[in-house]
């Protein structure tokens, strides 16, 4: 699965011909989000962590910034694991 995050455009895309439009205050904050944590571990999952919180933050009434976090997490507890950078495992 490859997903394309254009957080300046605030669009979503993916190989499956689907789009997510977000308002510019959402888009902006998944773009500018960095949690507290290492660069080394942040930097491998970032663009896969804003790719998934975009897409699902329209379906959801959790708010982007407990997304982030919650999937942020998730995503670099699973690489330190060594589990596949793949949403679709």
């Amino acid at each position: 699965m490859k997903i394309g995050f254009n957080p300046f455009a605030g669009c979503l895309t993916s190989r499956w011909a689907w789009a997510v439009t977000l308002n510019s205050e959402i888009s902006g904050r998944i773009r500018d989000y960095r949690p507290r944590l290492p660069h080394r571990r942040w930097a491998p999952v970032a663009d896969q962590v804003r790719a998934t919180v975009a897409a699902t933050a329209p379906a959801t009434s959790y708010e982007v910034r407990r997304l982030l976090y919650a999937v942020g997490r998730l995503a670099v507890w699973a690489d330190s694991g060594g589990l596949p950078r793949d949403p679709g495992v």
